[in-house]
C-alpha cells in the first residue's frame, strides 16, 4: 500500500513541476544543497514553499513524499515508509518531506534518517517550524531558509505593478486569477486559528483579532505596548507583547523596532 502512496505522489511531483516559476532565491538555496544539513523551507502559508522545494530540485534523482495525504495520516511505521521510498526511487540522492509536521514524532525520523546519511528537504506549517523549535528538534543539524510570497520581480510576467499592488503576490493570486479579497480574508482566518489560536493555545482569541485588526488598518504607523493596550482593552503590556509576537511569528505582521 506505501508503495501504491508513493507511486501517486511520484505522479503529483511531475504535475507540479509543469506549472511553476522560477523564483529569485532559487541560486542560493541550490549552493547549500550538497552540505551535510537538513535543508528547510520556512514562510508564511501558501506561499509556495512546496513548489519551491520541487524546483530546487528539478533534473535531480530525489524521493517525494506528501504527509498532506490522508492515506499517511495514521502513519506508524517509518522503516517501511522508507523501504517504500527506496524502492519507487532507486536510491535518491535527495529526499524530500512535505508538509513534515503531519507526521508523529516527525523530529526522531529526521534526526535518524540524518544520522544514515540521507540528505533530505523539508517543508511544512510554519506553526510548527519556528527557527527557535528547529535549532532544538534538529539539534543544530538544519539550514533553514524562507520564502515569501512572489516579489514584483517574480510576479511581473504574469501582472501589472497596479494589479501587483492592489492584489499582493501570493502565487495562487498572481498565477491562477483567485479574488484575492476572499482569498486573503480566508488565508488570514486560516493563520489566525491554526498558527496562532490553536497553537498558543489562547483563551481570548477575540482580543487577537481586535489587534490584528487595528494594526492591519494602521501599518506603517507608530505603535507602542502601553498604546494598543489602552486602545483595545488589555489586561496588561505583557499580553500585548504576546499577541504581537505570534502575529509577527505567523508572518501577519513584521514589527519594526525603533531604536531612536
Amino acid at each position: 500500500m506505501l508503495r501504491d502512496i508513493l507511486e501517486e505522489h511520484k505522479f503529483e511531483k511531475e504535475r507540479l513541476l509543469s506549472n511553476s516559476i522560477e523564483r529569485a532565491k532559487l541560486p542560493l538555496v541550490r549552493k547549500n544543497l550538497q552540505l551535510d544539513l537538513v535543508k528547510v523551507i520556512t514562510g508564511p502559508r501558501r506561499a509556495g514553499k512546496s513548489i519551491f522545494a520541487h524546483l530546487l530540485l528539478r533534473g535531480k534523482n530525489y524521493a517525494y513524499v506528501n504527509f498532506d495525504d490522508d492515506k499517511l495520516i495514521d502513519l506508524e511505521d517509518t522503516d517501511e515508509l522508507m523501504k517504500a521510498v527506496l524502492e519507487v526511487y532507486s536510491n535518491p540522492d535527495y529526499v524530500f518531506f512535505d508538509e513534515i509536521q503531519n507526521l508523529a514524532n516527525w523530529e526522531l525520523f529526521i534526526n535518524k534518517l540524518h544520522r544514515r546519511g540521507f540528505n533530505l528537504i523539508l517543508t511544512g506549517s510554519n506553526s510548527n517550524l519556528l527557527s527557535k523549535e528547529l535549532a532544538s528538534s534538529l539539534t543544530g543539524r538544519h539550514l533553514a531558509f524562507e520564502i515569501l510570497p512572489l516579489s514584483f520581480a517574480e510576479a511581473k510576467p504574469f501582472c501589472s505593478i497596479h494589479d501587483y499592488i492592489k492584489r499582493g503576490g501570493f502565487p495562487e493570486v498572481v498565477l491562477k486569477g483567485y479574488d484575492a479579497k476572499d482569498y486573503l480574508s480566508a488565508l488570514v482566518d486560516s493563520i489566525l486559528l491554526k498558527d496562532v489560536v490553536k497553537r498558543h493555545n489562547l483563551r481570548f482569541s477575540q482580543k487577537l483579532v481586535d489587534l490584528f485588526t487595528y494594526l492591519a488598518g494602521n501599518f506603517a504607523a507608530p505603535v507602542s505596548f502601553n498604546k494598543l493596550k489602552n486602545i483595545l482593552n488589555f489586561n496588561s503590556i505583557h499580553t500585548v507583547q504576546n499577541y504581537l509576537k505570534y502575529l509577527n511569528d505567523a508572518y501577519l505582521i513584521f514589527c519594526l523596532n525603533r531604536y531612536s
